[in-house]
């Protein structure tokens, strides 16, 4: 395995710097969080090696806290937390009793792949893609119909406000789960539309969670328009 590139950091712009390292901080969190909880729910509660993954999962929840604690320093705010991104408990979520289809749009690969493996586990359609260009070829070359869009916030060359607004001319209503390491990035989303807000790093029930509040919404829209 090769080393990382270091990245480099400009005290010009410190500031973007930074908030680029936290969300990428937040995605190798959240593969290590999802990995070390699979793998704890595989294991015996006498396996041995048991408590070395239970305490993988309690350093990634902590070094979690700490980055949101830098992430508040960085931008100037205080360090309370609400309880609006509070943790769903590890229990399994259901899933749709219909086929849905889901845009995946995702530029960092571990986590498109992790994410797009517990999708597919829980019987949705995926659709993948990159970045956004990549997105909208997908879902304009895809005959059927896309029924949530989740995508990072920020990806090279679109970011994710931009990939949903511009999905929404040929999907109109479409919902769309956004997901990123810094929680100020929420500030740019309209919340009077179908748009929700997962933080990094989230753990898989959560995650599901808020992608079946998206569908059930959207199941009772459509069927009110009928």
């Amino acid at each position: 395995m090769s080393d990382p590139e270091p990245v480099p950091i400009h005290p010009s712009g410190s500031g973007q710097t930074a908030s680029s390292l936290i969300h990428d901080l937040n995605n190798q969190l959240l593969v290590i969080s999802c990995s070390s909880s699979q793998l704890l729910s595989t294991m015996r509660v006498t396996d041995p090696d048991r408590p070395l993954v239970a305490s993988v999962c309690d350093a990634v929840t902590r070094a979690a806290a700490l980055i949101r604690q830098l992430s508040h320093v960085l931008h100037g705010q205080d360090s309370q937390q609400s309880s609006e991104h509070a943790l769903v408990s590890n229990n399994s979520v259901a899933s749709d009793s219909g086929v849905k289809t889901i845009l995946l749009v995702e530029d960092k690969s571990e986590v498109r792949r992790l994410l797009r493996n517990v999708l597919i586990l829980q019987g949705y359609n995926v659709l993948e893609a990159g970045h956004g260009p990549e997105a909208l070829s997908v879902a304009a070359r895809f005959a059927g119909q896309i029924h949530l869009l989740v995508t990072d916030m920020r990806m090279p060359e679109m970011s994710g406000i931009q990939l949903a607004e511009s999905l929404r001319t040929d999907f109109p209503g479409l919902p769309s789960l956004f997901l990123s390491g810094i929680v100020e990035d929420s500030d740019d989303l309209d919340f009077t539309v179908s748009q929700s807000f997962l933080r990094k790093p989230f753990k898989m029930p959560e995650f599901l969670l808020k992608v079946r509040e998206l569908l059930d919404a959207r199941k009772l829209r459509v069927e009110k328009s009928d």
